[in-house]
């Protein structure tokens, strides 16, 4: 759906549930919110001028199911894990696809990570990587468990194909083919490696985020934080969160290093140490592989296209320097 469409309908939902939401009906305006994480949602400020409210709207069925199950919890993930308050579910008009209202937050995305914001985030990650009781809630009793090489690849992997796929028949400008099959081989010797490693064969027993890079961060003038986007939640590897959160990010795209997480006080045994040093290149292939994808999908989003185009462009260079100089070091 085009994005101008979305928002008109996204708009008139509003309008419907002002009364619910406190907003005045005929003094609405919407905003799209640009997410650098791509296009899979979108995102929209919404105001009447008084009162201020965040929308996220999915545009996939995957996503859709994601939702819901984000709804099923919403309520838990507020009150232990610093997600933003739920206000109301809804669906978009001509899609049947699911869309969120928010409380808006005062706060902005962390540039960098400091040391006692990464310390408050990973005793949060402690707790859910943790936690029965949710994982009951969201999985039967029986429920066939990954292992962790199907967390890498439900995760990485399928990113790296899926984005390879979008790319494949419109490479960016600055992208030739030799780049392209540089990239494809780095997948598949990452993949490679994974099904040979005792560390990745253990079946998981753990919630993870799964997407917890820093632009799911949102911190406020008064040092409080809040956890955002737990579309993905699920049962997969807690590596995954520490090297999203710790790796590399806007301002600086560097490679994960694990002796900060274990200086932050957050446990990792020998498995999850041999697990992330596959995940520390593999991060930063996600650097590399995605910011093409979100090029040649910018173009479903022309108002804000130019800008996304730039920014991945500069994303994509800078952690090709940073994957080529990790493999090096090996």
């Amino acid at each position: 759906m085009e994005l101008s469409v979305l928002q008109s309908h996204v708009h008139t939902c509003l309008e419907d549930n002002a009364h619910r939401l406190g907003l005045n009906p005929n003094a609405i305006e919407l905003s799209y919110v640009l997410n650098l994480g791509g296009f899979v949602n979108a995102s929209f400020t919404a105001t009447d001028g008084v009162r201020k409210l965040h929308v996220k709207a999915s545009q996939s069925d995957e996503s859709d199911r994601c939702f819901r199950q984000w709804y099923q919890i919403h309520q838990t993930l507020e009150q232990n894990y610093h997600a933003p308050k739920l206000l109301l579910q809804f669906t978009v008009p001509d899609s049947e696809h699911v869309g969120f209202v928010f409380e808006h937050i005062d706060g902005e995305i962390p540039k960098s990570l400091s040391t006692e914001l990464a310390r408050e985030v990973l005793v949060v990650l402690q707790r859910l990587h943790t936690d029965t009781s949710m994982q009951k809630v969201l999985y039967p009793k029986g429920f066939d468990a990954p292992t962790f090489a199907d967390c890498y690849e439900q995760t990485f992997h399928e990113r790296f194909t899926e984005d390879l796929a979008i790319v494949k028949n419109d490479l960016p400008p600055f992208v030739d083919q030799k780049c392209f099959d540089w990239m494809r081989q780095q997948a598949e010797i990452l993949l490679s490696k994974i099904k040979k490693m005792p560390a990745f064969r253990r079946r998981s027993d753990s919630l993870a985020h799964c997407d917890l890079w820093l632009n799911n961060l949102l911190v406020d003038t008064h040092n409080n934080f809040w956890i955002l986007d737990w579309d993905d939640l699920a049962i997969s590897d807690p590596a995954l969160d520490l090297v999203m959160l710790l790796g590399p990010s806007v301002e600086s795209i560097e490679p994960f290093d694990a002796s900060i997480a274990k200086s932050l006080n957050y446990p990792i045994d020998k498995e999850m140490h041999e697990r992330l040093k596959i995940y520390a290149p593999a991060r930063l292939l996600d650097w590399v592989i995605d910011p093409l994808a979100d090029y040649v999908e910018a173009e479903s989003a022309p108002q804000v296209a130019e800008t996304v185009r730039e920014k991945n462009r500069q994303f994509h260079l800078a952690a090709k320097i940073a994957l080529e100089t990790c493999l090096a070091n090996e």
